[in-house]
């Protein structure tokens, strides 16, 4: 079984499977949401961020969810997943 760390860098990168499979995407959105995904992926490596830092990419994660609630449900779901995987373990 895969530890929490683990299982969160391979919903990240099933986040960034998704994205790419979606020409549909605007580039202003895939944009936030490959800076958050960086952003994420430091933190996962064992680089620190402030509480305002997580505060601001789990605002931009959740903003990026409802955004693609409707039309790309799929996005939306691994989205939710990654929010809910970081609050886990307390990030």
């Amino acid at each position: 079984m895969l530890d929490p760390h683990e299982k969160l860098k391979a919903t990240v990168r099933e986040l960034e499977d998704e994205l790419r499979s979606f020409a549909s995407v605007d580039d202003e959105t895939r944009g936030v949401l490959h800076e958050v995904l960086a952003e994420v992926q430091a933190v996962l490596g064992g680089e620190g961020a402030t509480a305002s830092q997580q505060q601001s990419w789990q605002d931009r994660l959740s903003d990026a969810a409802r955004q693609f609630e409707g039309a790309h449900p799929a996005i939306a779901g691994v989205i939710q997943r990654l929010l809910d995987g970081l609050a886990q373990m307390g990030i």
